[in-house]
């Protein structure tokens, strides 16, 4: 009966282990995601942004 409780107790705690990885690795996934959308905005903002530029310096540079 010890060997058996010794036995599960073990495995509770490999568990345990587990669950602590699993979640670690699960917060690293969103934060991963996280920044990649915001990379993504960023992208997309700066392109907005060149595009302005662009039209901006095409509307300056026409002759009037």
């Amino acid at each position: 009966l010890e060997l058996l409780e010794s036995v599960r107790r073990s495995k509770i705690q490999e568990i345990l282990t587990v669950r602590k990885f699993r979640k670690g690795l699960e917060k690293l996934r969103t934060r991963a995601h996280e920044e990649f959308e915001l990379d993504q905005q960023r992208q997309d903002q700066k392109q907005t942004d060149d595009r302005n530029s662009i039209g901006f310096a095409r509307r300056i540079m026409q002759p009037v």
